[in-house]
């Protein structure tokens, strides 16, 4: 019997952040900004988690630094064609797909941080663009986990599960 071989794709950090930033968004979603004295906080450490990420993403040199993020998003267009090769970290639309999310975390924290401010306190359009930011980021958060999902399946390789242990069979 043959042993299978794995590769180390997502150090603790990578997996820690991943997976703090998944429950925060749960949380956020679904309690209302009003009824919890936490939201603000909470959006604040996301927001955190993020900017800890791409640190971690400009001094990493694997597969979760930001070069090989921005190198393997390039390579989008010609993912989708039959002579697509598979990834060992993200995949070419998963690496735009997190940039997408962190960006979006980012915006929703920069909005709710601003609704705090004299200049914008009470201003209804402001509190909307954080709402809309806010369910875009659900939506978002939903398509990435169909199409871990999906990509598993074609991939016979459980993305989820190397999200959490780290490895990816070789």
């Amino acid at each position: 019997m043959s042993e299978a071989r794995y590769i180390r794709v997502w150090d603790v950090l990578v997996r820690s952040v991943h997976w703090s930033l998944a429950a925060l968004i749960v949380v956020e979603l679904l309690n209302e900004a009003g009824a919890n004295p936490w939201h603000r906080y909470l959006g604040y450490l996301a927001a955190a988690l993020v900017l800890v990420r791409l640190v971690w993403g400009c001094g990493d040199r694997g597969h979760a630094s930001l070069a090989a993020m921005a190198a393997t998003a390039r390579r989008t267009p010609s993912y989708f064609t039959l002579a697509s090769s598979p990834s060992i970290g993200h995949t070419p639309p998963g690496a735009l797909m997190a940039l997408a999310l962190w960006m979006l975390v980012l915006l929703v924290a920069a909005t709710g941080w601003m609704q705090g401010l004299d200049a914008f306190w009470g201003e209804e359009w402001l509190q909307q663009i954080h709402e809309v930011l806010a369910y875009t980021l659900a939506a978002f958060a939903v398509v990435h986990i169909a199409a871990a999902i999906v990509t598993s399946r074609a991939q016979r390789a459980n993305l989820i599960k190397s999200m959490i242990t780290g490895n990816k069979p070789a």
